[in-house]
């Protein structure tokens, strides 16, 4: 099990570096693994394992053991839902009042015995002047 396809020992196998070696393995890095994955190649240099380090570094302040930026995610997240739904109930506030405008103009144009057609005309041209609206709005 501890052999290569070609023969070789694992265990005999020598790096130039004997530290990174060491570091590579504390982060869970087998270098000549008889499985390695064919997709991409473990990154092991000493950039890397310093950044990997300080990440792990106590100097770092953490909340609720979360660090700054993860709480600011979760704070930026919770912005984007509330404007969301802020969003929503704007929009429908707004087809509801339209609708009302609508329905009242309709009541008090059959109360008044308006010809269908000049109420049909009116209320295409209302539908007409939403539609152009909403359609620059999301052009624009």
């Amino acid at each position: 099990m501890d052999e290569n396809n070609d023969g070789t020992n694992l265990k005999s196998v020598v790096f130039n570096n004997e530290t990174t070696f060491k570091k590579s393995l504390s982060f869970g890095i087998k270098p000549g693994h008889r499985y390695e994955s064919l997709d991409y190649d473990k990154i092991i240099n000493d950039c890397f394992i310093k950044s990997q380090q300080n990440e792990g570094d106590s100097s770092i302040q953490k909340s609720f053991g979360y660090n700054k930026r993860t709480i600011l995610r979760w704070i930026l997240t919770m912005l984007v839902g509330i404007l969301t739904a802020l969003t929503a109930k704007l929009l429908s506030f707004s087809i509801e009042s339209i609708t009302e405008i609508k329905v009242s103009f309709i009541e008090d144009s059959f109360d008044n015995h308006y010809s269908h057609e000049l109420i049909f005309g009116i209320l295409a041209g209302f539908n007409l002047i939403l539609s152009v609206t909403s359609c620059c709005l999301v052009i624009w």
